[in-house]
């Protein structure tokens, strides 16, 4: 019936090439269905309170913070009615554009963190590295005595 009509427009508006190409590109993106245990548990933290947010479908826009991993809903569309791909892809860019402080923070953020992990594991490389120098060394001193 009606709800079916509307999950395949929404599904026709996500699926066209344009919006595939950015979402791909600027998102990691996740679908489940509210039967889910998984799905209602993310509907019951982003779907919001009150019958008029508890509509399906639901796109929702979630931010994981770089330093916490804590999850903080950016911004969300009912998608009822559905809109078109241009409009769809406009939505998007829009929240980018409205939230680029934060995405460049975590950029940051993690940047900063992949730069420490390498930086660690070159040390423990130079410290192995020593290691067996070390043990080397006591070898030859020991065949030398």
């Amino acid at each position: 019936g009606k709800a079916k009509k509307l999950d395949e427009t929404v599904s026709r508006a996500l699926t066209v090439r344009p919006v595939l190409k950015f979402a791909n590109k600027k998102f990691v993106c996740w679908m489940d269905s509210t039967k889910t245990k998984e799905g209602q548990a993310v509907m019951n933290k982003f779907g919001g309170g009150g019958r008029a947010s508890r509509q399906f479908p639901l796109l929702a826009l979630v931010h994981t913070s770089a330093k916490n991993n804590k999850r903080t809903l950016i911004s969300r569309h009912h998608l009822n009615p559905p809109p078109s791909p241009p409009q769809l892809l406009n939505w998007l860019n829009q929240t980018l554009l409205n939230h680029q402080g934060l995405l460049e923070e975590d950029k940051r953020q993690q940047d900063m963190i992949r730069s420490e992990l390498m930086l660690r594991k070159e040390q423990e490389n130079d410290l192995q590295q020593a290691f067996k120098d070390d043990a080397k060394r006591e070898v030859e001193d020991a065949e030398k005595a």
